[in-house]
């Protein structure tokens, strides 16, 4: 089963400080107030809101 989505969202902040968070364990775990081990790497696995949501980054695209 392949599973996707597109997330659409607009935020009064540069698309860098976004992007960090997204990928910056500390800094996500901070934003939605769950743990989260992030990577920013291509392969490199996730988990989000303390292991609720685990992935693996097939793709990046960096500040857009």
């Amino acid at each position: 089963m392949k599973v996707s989505f597109v997330l659409k969202e607009t935020f009064p902040v540069p698309p860098e400080s976004i992007y960090d968070a997204w990928l910056n364990g500390d800094k996500h775990s901070e934003m939605t107030g769950g743990k989260a081990i992030c990577s920013s790497s291509i392969g490199g696995k996730f988990s989000c809101w303390d292991g609720y949501i685990t992935g693996m980054n097939k793709s990046l695209v960096v500040n857009e």
